[in-house]
């Protein structure tokens, strides 16, 4: 498997791995229902989720979406503490 530039790892192709991040950095709810696996996502409502050999997989097309969004928010991230470091350092440089 390989790893995006943010840590997400990509699955063999055809599908992909649904990772922990849908809950903490997408806002997911995630629970075994009466079907099995559920995957509710905040914008999309309910993803496909099939489980093969106990790991939860989505369709590949939706999993580069969700990678997608989870690069983006990572990237808001860092952006926002270059922001916060920057002007740390120009109030030391005042003060």
């Amino acid at each position: 498997m390989a790893l995006s530039p943010t840590g997400v790892i990509i699955g063999e192709e055809g599908t992909e791995p649904i990772m922990g991040l849908l809950t903490t950095v997408l806002g997911c709810e995630i629970s075994w229902g009466t079907q099995g696996l559920e995957v509710l996502h905040p914008q999309w409502g309910k993803l496909n989720v099939t489980v093969e050999d106990g790991c939860p997989i989505v369709p590949q097309e939706v999993a580069m979406k969700l990678i997608q969004q989870i690069e983006s928010k990572a990237t808001q991230v860092v952006k926002t503490l270059r922001m916060d470091t920057s002007s740390e350092a120009m109030w030391l440089q005042i003060g």
